[in-house]
């Protein structure tokens, strides 16, 4: 349901954007969309921390402030690109129009969602959920 989820939003909030700055609907919900791989990626990393110690569950908050904020406030602050790229979003392609799409990172941000959450689940059924 996250997953399915946030893909809704993120196609809800594409014509929202386009109307909003008065661009094109069409292309505008092609930029919000191209972010849900990093957001998977965050709601992977938060899987894992679930499956693997229910106690740094907790963590995953600060990864899902952290990731967009980064982009926002870190090249304010003068961080260096090593930190900004820790960052998922920092490897999407800059849509609409300042770059043209390119699928590469998407598709290697998707795998490795699919790869963490895959993990998360099989770290969550090991757990012992007795207690």
């Amino acid at each position: 349901m996250a997953f399915g989820g946030s893909a809704l939003i993120l196609l809800l909030a594409g014509p929202g954007l386009g109307i909003g700055h008065g661009r094109e609907v069409g292309p505008a919900i092609g930029a919000t969309l191209a972010q849900l791989p990093a957001v998977w990626l965050i709601g992977a990393l938060a899987a894992l921390l679930y499956g693997a110690v229910l106690a740094y569950a907790t963590a995953a908050w600060a990864v899902a402030g952290t990731a967009p904020a980064l982009g926002r406030v870190g090249p304010a602050l003068n961080l260096p690109q090593a930190v900004l790229d820790l960052s998922p979003f920092a490897h999407l392609p800059k849509l609409p129009g300042a770059q043209a799409l390119a699928w590469s990172p998407l598709l290697v941000l998707t795998a490795l969602a699919a790869a963490l959450t895959a993990a998360g689940l099989a770290a969550l059924r090991r757990r012992d959920m007795t207690a």
